[in-house]
């Protein structure tokens, strides 16, 4: 009996492509909670501020008409969503979830040049939007309606799906550091300098 708990389930090489099927198989594994733990700790870090009304949030609803009473009233509300979501994308994943987080993401990005911040704002935080969308190439596209709402169960991985999460994640991590660079080069953001 022990020795069929400790055997490793075989993978299939069509799944694996040329990769030894327990390399692919760890890997998915690995990828798969990393960005599962990655979407919980993006989404109650925004939760939690929202929850905890930062003041410098209200900008962002008063893009969409609404006074700094009703931004109060409403960001504890937009941050318990998130943190919702943030649970939902760590115990259960599922597609649909990851394609709201990373439009969620993208918009209230967005929402800083749009309330007179620099664009750059939106290039440094590619990680709020790119995490979820890394998260939705890894786990495959639907094919189906059923796969939008089914959990997102970890699969090994192929080279063509490392190919395509590589390149999602280099102009991830381009775009981050082009934001938070032109900061300091040609913004001279002052929260930026005061760390140093």
């Amino acid at each position: 009996m022990a020795e069929i708990i400790a055997a490793p389930a075989p993978v299939t090489h069509s799944l694996a492509g040329d990769l030894p099927s327990d390399s692919a198989a760890r890997l998915g594994i690995a990828l798969h909670w990393l960005f599962r733990l990655g979407v919980l700790m993006e989404f109650v870090g925004h939760g939690a501020a929202g929850i905890s009304l930062k003041e410098g949030w209200v900008r962002y609803f008063q893009v969409f008409g609404l006074d700094r009473p009703a931004a109060l009233t409403a960001m504890p509300i937009v941050g318990a969503i998130d943190i919702s979501l943030a649970i939902l994308g760590f115990v259960s994943p599922r597609r649909w979830a990851l394609v709201w987080c990373a439009f969620w993401g993208l918009m209230t990005a967005s929402l800083r040049p749009i309330s007179g911040e620099s664009v750059w704002e939106v290039l440094d935080r590619a990680g709020n939007y790119g995490g979820p969308l890394a998260f939705l190439l890894l786990s495959g596209l639907p094919h189906t309606a059923r796969d939008w709402t089914d959990p997102i169960r970890w699969r090994p991985v192929t080279r063509a799906t490392l190919k395509r999460l590589s390149v999602l994640l280099q102009w991830v991590t381009a775009l981050v550091l082009i934001g938070h660079g032109a900061y300091g080069a040609l913004l001279q953001k002052r929260q930026l300098l005061d760390q140093y």
